[in-house]
Order: structure tokens, then sequence, then C-alpha cells
């Protein structure tokens, strides 16, 4: 059985894939695309039984016990809760069933179900980075990360915390949890209470022999009596929930494929789509595979290349070996031979080696050219001082013309860069005619990366050589090295590399476009990336290297004149509620507007069904001037308006 912390998942998808995804009709779909695709993942992975967990109301059994239970933390973000019905339409398409309780959160609903699949006979992975959820552990329930594809169990539980499942709930206690507003002791932390409940293997023994704990942790402990029994009652999970119990239903079901498709056309999810259309999208109930061999799962973060790609979509059957020869042309004599074969290309990718990533300020360090797969020349231009090196002032000035030439083709991955740095080296490049991260994008919009390690491998099947090789891992001790201080032969395979895979990625991917072109009602992608995209390059390169001119001064005056019309808002809000109450909290917004002011819910949230605050049902409360009240709806979005600002 699989139990899935829907929330968990949705906001870990939301932070990861922070790129401004969104659909043909421009709503935000980074959050809805990741979950999307882990659920895919999940799906693949044929268990009996496949339920998904959500918090259905903002308060549960926990409020009532303390009020002050999680009421700092800051509301869903908009462009996130825009995309929770949209999760609940495609996991009624995928056939996984949801369960949600308005007194309890779903990590109550994970501990319930979790104890009832386990007292079946039932193996239960809990995907879950909650920690609260540790407590679940036994001999047949585990957490599983979905993020690093690993289980944690007893032993992952005692080399991390030193302790066992059984005094999860006695550690949480001791310390507490800040971010749900849940009081620990004092001074005790997860090493801490982990050593005491070693040695006493209890809380209550340990309170019982307080007086034996060394130094000030006796008063601390002392100190949080009052309160420590009701902490213990806040961070223990329900087992109780009374769900209802349908095992029929949690069985693994087959997709409702024409429901998906819709939704991944209308969503723009067209690697996800062509996975349902070809049946790669696992539609079979049938057993096994399940974890832990996560290097199989076709649908993670993480998916393996080959002939099956992530996206769905049939790659080049893998190379043998990768066959390259990369040229380093650090002499005089060896630049005019190199140079008399460049200026009869009509078309290469170049590719800029820097001492830095901001390209306006940097220096180049050399130049990497290729016209034809699996061979490249390296220029270096800077280097150790033991490395000979071509002038950089003379290097540049033979290179000027073809780099100008409108009539070469140029293309690389990320060639914006580039044309940035040359740029700001005193040269206007012409004759951008493509660049593979662009065309991925193209393909695949939905895809979390473009990045050239990724399309290396997923179209290619090679593994480009790291950078952190060359330069070393950034770390407290030790800077990364500049590229200009490693031996010029090494940084010559690695930047050969990279304009020998944009040459490759370029010449792959671009007759792709073309074949797009012609499926039925799918516009022209080719025409779309030579008309528009890769103009647009040169375009945004040069806005980039003219920049902005911003007034500081005044930004700064109308910072302060702002935070001052904020201050008077916000003093107008508490006096129109009659009360001071955390404005950004949408447990207390609703009370004050529904509860004090009896103000009418416009609508529900699609999640927990509890009157809606939104942008939207604002202005309509807004609107109703004939009601007592009126003025502090208006109010509220005046707030959030000058707060954004």
């Amino acid at each position: 059985m699989i139990l899935i912390d829907a929330h968990g998942i949705i906001f870990q998808v939301f932070h990861a894939i922070r790129d401004r995804m969104t659909s043909p009709a421009g709503l935000p779909t980074n959050a809805l695309f990741g979950f999307t695709r882990d659920m895919l993942f999940l799906r693949a992975q044929k268990p009996e039984y496949l339920v998904c967990a959500f918090d259905a109301s903002d308060t549960t059994f926990r409020n009532a016990i303390n009020a002050d239970y999680k009421a700092h933390r800051a509301p869903m973000p908009d462009d996130l809760r825009v995309q929770i019905p949209l999760i609940h339409k495609v996991l009624a398409a995928l056939s996984i069933p949801t369960l949600g309780h308005d007194d309890y959160e779903a990590d109550d609903i994970l501990a319930t179900v979790a104890k009832l699949g386990a007292a079946r006979g039932l193996d239960v992975w809990v995907c879950t980075s909650d920690k609260d959820c540790r407590q679940l552990i036994d001999d047949r329930v585990k957490l599983f990360n979905l993020r690093k594809k690993q289980e944690f169990g007893r032993k992952e539980l005692l080399d991390d915390w030193g302790i066992t499942p059984e005094q999860v709930v006695d550690l949480q206690t001791l310390v507490g949890d800040s971010v749900d507003n849940v009081q620990g002791v004092p001074g005790i932390g997860v090493k801490t209470a982990a050593k005491l409940l070693q040695q006493y293997g209890t809380l209550d023994n340990l309170l019982a022999h307080v007086d034996e704990v060394s130094g000030k942790k006796t008063e601390s402990i002392k100190a949080s009596l009052p309160y420590l029994e009701q902490t213990r009652t806040l961070v223990r999970l329900a087992t109780d929930v009374p769900v209802a119990l349908d095992w029929d239903a949690w069985r693994l079901q087959p997709l409702k494929t024409a429901e998906l498709q819709a939704l991944f056309q209308e969503w723009g999810f067209q690697g996800l789509l062509r996975q349902v259309r070809d049946g790669s999208a696992a539609t079979s109930v049938q057993q096994p595979p399940l974890f832990p061999d996560a290097e199989l799962f076709p649908f993670g973060a993480n998916a393996p290349a080959g002939p099956e790609s992530g996206n769905g979509e049939a790659g080049p059957a893998p190379p043998a070996k990768w066959q390259a020869t990369y040229q380093l042309v650090d002499t005089p004599a060896r630049f005019e031979e190199f140079f008399d074969q460049l200026r009869k290309q009509k078309r290469f990718a170049v590719d800029l080696e820097t001492t830095g990533l901001e390209p306006l300020r940097c220096e180049i360090v050399g130049y990497a050219f290729c016209w034809k797969a699996g061979e490249a020349w390296y220029l270096p231009v800077r280097g150790p001082a033991s490395d000979p090196k071509l002038d950089p002032d003379q290097t540049l000035r033979r290179l000027r013309p073809l780099l100008e030439d409108a009539a070469i083709e140029k293309v690389n991955q990320n060639i914006k860069y580039d044309l940035l740095v040359l740029r700001g080296h005193g040269v206007t490049p012409a004759g951008v005619a493509g660049d593979s991260m662009v065309a991925d994008y193209l393909l695949h919009a939905g895809e979390r990366s473009h990045n050239l390690e990724d399309l290396a491998l997923r179209y290619l099947n090679h593994p480009v050589i790291p950078i952190t090789d060359l330069i070393g891992k950034k770390t407290k001790k030790q800077p990364q090295l500049r590229m200009d201080q490693v031996p010029t032969l090494r940084v010559a395979e690695y930047s050969g590399e990279d304009a020998d895979v944009a040459w490759r990625l370029c010449e792959l991917l671009e007759p792709k476009l073309e074949s797009l072109s012609r499926a039925p009602g799918v516009a022209s992608l080719r025409k779309l990336y030579h008309d528009l995209e890769v103009p647009l390059i040169e375009v945004l390169a040069e806005m980039e290297y003219n920049g902005i001119r911003l007034d500081v001064p005044l930004l700064n005056r109308l910072s302060q004149e702002m935070g001052q019309q904020l201050d008077e808002i916000e003093q107008k809000i508490y006096e129109l509620a009659g009360k001071k109450f955390n404005i950004g909290s949408l447990p207390q917004l609703r009370k004050v507007l529904f509860e004090d002011l009896k103000l009418p819910p416009q609508r529900k949230t699609g999640v927990t069904g509890a009157a809606s605050t939104d942008q939207e049902s604002l202005e309509k409360l807004a609107a109703l001037t004939h009601l007592p009240g009126h003025e502090l709806p208006k109010k509220i979005l005046e707030q959030r308006q000058v707060a954004k600002l």
C-alpha cells in the first residue's frame, strides 16, 4: 500500500519547479506538473492500494486544544492555491482516491490508514518528508522520500536520530515545533532529547527522574511541566480518524485515459500527453514492481535516459561509446591551421569559457568551436602561467569578422550568454541560428530542466564532464577555482565537449520540430523556432547589454512612503475590525469577516470547503455597500496591494 501526503508533495514541487510554467490559458502549472509526474511515478510501481490524503480544513481538533496551533503559518501563495482544484481533477483522472476530514490533518489520516493497512498484513509506504510521520514506522510501515527515492525505516531512524519509532512522540514533545507553534523544552534540541531518551527510555521515566538530569536541563524540564502533556497530545498523530473504509475503491484502478488526455492537452503537458497516447503511462494494475529499485522507475525526477526517455518520446539508441576528438589550439601555427578551416564553414557551434558567471563583467578564458559531431577545437586565451596560450586581443580581432557575419550561422546551448560576453568585449555577434535549450523547451515545455547535462543524457545517453571536476565544489574553507586557473588541456576537453554536445543536440532537435509541425492540430514549431524564438535571442541579449536605468533615490522614497501608508491602512483595518489580529492569517481573517462582522461568504475553497478570502471574494464583499462591515474587505484589498508593492 502506498499512502501519499498530498500537500507535502505539492509544496515540495511548487518550490522545486520555480520556472514560470503556465498553461496555454495562462494558469500557473508548476506544482500541477510536478505532482502529476510524481503520481504517475507511484502508479508505475503497481501497488495493490494507492490513496492520497489532504488537509480538509484550516483548523482541527488541535486548535481546540491550543488556539495558537499553526497560527503563524503563512497563507498558501496565490499561484499555488489556484492549482489545487486542478490537482484534484488530475487525481480523479489518474484514478487515485483522496481522503480528508474536517477535524483532522492529513498526517492523522495517513497514520490511521497506515495502521489499518498494516493490520491487514500489507507492507505500507507513506510518501512524505514530514518528520512527524516517523512515529508511524514499524515492521510493516516505512516512509518513502520521493525526491531522493529512498525508504526510511527503523534502521534509518536509528542512524539519524538515535532512537526507536516508539520514542519519536516523546522526542518531539521535548523538542517542540516552532513552525507549528508547539512549545517544547527550552534549550533541548533533537540531539539532547535523543540522548535523554537513550538514557531513560521514555518521557515519563525521564520526568520521574528529572532531578538526576545534569545542568540547566533539569530546571528547563520542570518549568515546562505545565504544558508538556498538551505538547505530547499535539504532536501525537491520531490513529482513529473516522474515515470511511473502502478497500475496493482504494485498489489501484486503470487510468481514465480520455480524461487525462483532455487535461494534459488543456494544460500544455505535451510530454505526458504522448505517454498516455502511446501507452507508456502504465495503465496495468498487475503486480509487481515495487520499491526500492528506483533506477528502474520511468516517471521520477531522475528518470534514466535511453530508448524511452523521461518525456515519453523514443530517443536515439544509446551509442556503444562516446566517440570524440577535441584539439587544443594554443600556438599561432595551430591557430592558422584551425582558422583556415573555420572560415570555410557556413554554420558552427561556438562556446565560450569565462572567468565568472556575469557575462558583462567576466573575461574570456577560451573559445570552443564545433561543426562536425565528435570534433571540436579549443582556443585558450587565458590560463595557468605555465600553459601555452593565444593572445586574447589578437585572437578576438581575428575571430571578430566571422562572429559578426550574419551569413555564417551560429548555434550553442544558451547562446545568449555567449552573445552577452562578446558584447562586453566590443563584438556584436550576428547570425544566431539555433539554441538546443530553446529547441527542447519548444518540444517539452513541461520538463523541469533544459540544461546541457540533462539534454545530453536524455537524447545522447552521454554524461558530460561536471564543471566541479575542473573547479571543485564550493565550501566554506575552499573557494572554487576560476576557469583560467585550470590547466588548458583539461579545459579543452570540457569546453570541446560542450560545443560538440550543443552541435549534436541542435542537429537532432531541429528536425524534431519539423516533424511535429506536420502533426494534426499542432502549430508549426519549426516556424515558431526560426521566426520568433531564435531571432528573439539576439533581441534579448541586446536588451540585457543595454540594461535599464533606475532612479534609486525615488525608489527609496516610494518604499518609505508605502511603508507609512501600509501602517495607516493596517491601523484602519484594526479599527474596522474592532480589534487587532494577524491580517496575513486566513483563519483569523475568516473569523473577523464571517463570524464577527457576519458578512456572507461568497464562495468556498476547492479543498477545505472554508469560506474563501481570495481577491474575487473580497471584491464582491466590498461591493455589498448596504451591509455594515463592507469597508473592511475593501481595506484588506488595499493592504494586500500596497504590501506587494
